[in-house]
């Protein structure tokens, strides 16, 4: 180990002790003098050999039987004879084995006797700091995982493909050695009819494909004139994970049968023809994942592990900027640059449904997508869209529904969305040839020149015409012209204004009809057209409050009458029941009638004798 050792050897009988080592079995042997003592290796190099070699390193301080045996005697040493000496150097300078520098990766050397210690860097270990800890040093990106290989890592990861992927092209990088005679991966999709593996370099071809659900391995490789076709007995197009391994069943073989396992099920489906192995994949050849620039055929919408052919993976990670590129000398290289999605979740992420208000839940591999029905948005679908945020109510307030709205028009619209201008004229009350034009509130009604009014209903009072040179003033619906000083001024009838008396006062502005009730301008006054409850001039008395109190008071009155007429009919029963008795002779009555008679009460005889 390159340090200092203390060795005691005692000779007995027999037996050699050594200190802290214990003893062993001897002969019998003796020391005399004129004995030779070697030490370090003997004159014959064969027979030292035999023994391990000859001794390289630091002995001082050697003693027997307390004797000191010196190596370098001076003259003031009691030694007997001198020493032959043979590559043997006074000190213990040992050799320099840090030069060159034995450690690797950067190691430090520190130098011992006859030995050396590397201090090394981090991620590696090893006397010589010769093996790697790749993956301690973090070379894959976050969503990949890192795999120790010999010599090297792999990043190993799912990648995710959709419409909008295209396909991923590898090679070898010239360095492969091995045969390749199997490729395993794992994938879930809900394709029935999709390409997962090409690669073909004539007559050679490989294609790994789902055909109608089913998994489909074609192979035409080494001498053979015959494609190998293998298919999976079950569907594989689920959305759930499938496991597949397509392998040699003789890989020492140049030619052998092909057999196909998926989730490791029995039976495995086994070819009935031989082929050779993937080893011209080898050979620059293009190496198509996912989809392939040759064909029409549809690329691949689902998840894939990684792909590994004869255990080389094709890392979907090659080109990933910053990250440490594999060591390793066999390789396949992703040669085009586009990235890759990953992170594919393992199970369906509609399971359970994340989608609210009857949403329809699409599992997109690395996430789902909710389509939501008819006004509803978001990524549950749960918020309720505001139909009104475009605006559609043209003229008119927007409420928002659920997957709907609804528009209140401004007076003088209608229409879903208040688009359509309603035409107040259709059904105007103009008179007498009058021009209607309609407005925002209704209509207004243009009046001939002898007509006036709301409706131009009523015919123009007489004008009357006053002036002078300079003036001439017209004073319309029977005003009066007058002059103040030396102006002409119109005075008005009841019911008109303006200037010239030309404007006939709208009594109805001051909407002066109660309880709804409509009005009617007329000529200096208005009239309310009430509703069938209401009455009055301005329809202020409410019918209902009346129409209760006369029910009231005719009740009350019939109530009166009848209990009159029942008091009536008892006096007159009670009449005729008097009258049936009176001028009769009752013994039987007289006897109860004339017991509480005092006794000085002297009652007359009666008008005829009691006959017995």
């Amino acid at each position: 180990d390159g340090h200092a050792h203390l060795i005691s050897l005692k000779i007995m009988s027999n037996k050699f002790t050594f200190t802290n080592l214990g003893f062993i079995s001897a002969p019998t042997w003796k020391i005399q003098r004129g004995d030779v003592i070697y030490i370090g290796g003997l004159p014959d190099r064969q027979k030292t050999e035999v023994n391990g070699g000859f001794f390289k390193g630091c002995i001082q301080d050697i003693r027997l039987n307390n004797q000191n045996l010196e190596f370098f005697p001076n003259s003031t040493s009691n030694a007997s004879q001198n020493p032959i000496l043979v590559n043997v150097t006074q000190g213990c300078p040992g050799d320099d084995v840090c030069k060159p520098n034995p450690c690797h990766n950067g190691g430090v050397c520190y130098s011992l006797r006859d030995d050396f210690s590397c201090s090394c860097p981090a991620h590696t270990v090893g006397k010589a700091c010769e093996e790697v800890r790749w993956c301690e040093s973090s070379p894959c990106p976050p969503s990949a995982q890192c795999q120790p290989m010999p010599q090297g890592f792999e990043c190993i990861g799912n990648a995710v493909f959709n419409e909008q992927s295209s396909e991923l092209l590898f090679r070898s990088n010239g360095n492969i050695i091995r045969e390749l005679t199997n490729i395993t991966f794992g994938f879930r999709t809900r394709d029935a009819n999709v390409l997962i593996l090409h690669a073909e370099k004539e007559p050679e071809f490989l294609n790994v494909s789902i055909q109608d659900s089913r998994l489909l391995f074609q192979l035409q490789s080494g001498n053979s004139f015959y494609m190998l076709h293998l298919t999976s007995l079950q569907s594989v197009n689920d959305g759930m994970w499938h496991q597949v391994t397509l392998s040699m069943i003789d890989p020492l073989s140049q030619a052998s049968r092909w057999q196909m396992v998926v989730d490791n099920q029995t039976p495995f489906v086994t070819s009935a023809t031989a082929t050779g192995s993937l080893s011209f994949l080898k050979d620059n050849t293009d190496i198509y994942v996912g989809d392939t620039a040759i064909d029409d055929l549809k690329g691949l919408q689902g998840c894939l592990s990684t792909i590994k052919i004869g255990g080389i993976s094709l890392s979907y990670f090659e080109n990933a900027h910053g990250f440490t590129k594999n060591p390793q000398e066999e390789q396949f290289l992703k040669i085009s640059t586009n990235s890759v999605v990953t992170g594919c979740l393992q199970s369906n992420a509609c399971d359970p449904d994340p989608c609210l208000h009857g949403g329809n839940c699409e599992d997109i591999y690395s996430s789902y997508h909710c389509s939501c029905p008819m006004g509803w948005s978001g990524t549950h679908c749960e918020r309720n869209t505001d139909e009104c945020f475009s605006n559609p109510c043209i003229h008119g307030n927007c409420s928002d529904g659920v997957a709907a709205y609804h528009c209140r028009c401004e007076p003088g619209y209608t229409g879903v969305n208040c688009e359509v201008d309603i035409d107040n004229c259709q059904s105007h009350q103009c008179a007498n040839g009058a021009t209607c034009i309609s407005d925002s509130n209704g209509y207004s009604c243009l009046c001939p020149g002898n007509f006036t009014g709301k409706f131009c209903r009523s015919s123009k009072l007489p004008s009357t015409v006053c002036g002078d040179k300079t003036t001439n003033l017209t004073c319309y619906n029977g005003g009066s012209c007058m002059q103040f000083q030396t102006e002409f001024k119109c005075m008005c009838r009841s019911g008109f204004t303006g200037e010239w008396c030309e404007k006939d006062i709208d009594e109805c502005a001051s909407d002066p009809c109660l309880n709804g009730g409509l009005c009617q301008d007329l000529l200096n006054r208005f009239q309310c057209l009430c509703g069938v409850a209401f009455a009055g001039e301005r329809c202020e008395l409410d019918l209902a409050d009346d129409l209760i109190l006369n029910i009231f008071t005719t009740i009350g009155s019939v109530t009166l009458a009848l209990l009159f007429i029942l008091l009536l009919a008892l006096v007159s029963i009670v009449t005729s029941k008097k009258r049936a008795t009176q001028g009769t002779y009752s013994p039987h009555r007289q006897e109860k009638e004339g017991s509480p008679v005092e006794m000085w009460i002297r009652m007359p005889p009666p008008a005829m004798e009691r006959l017995i």
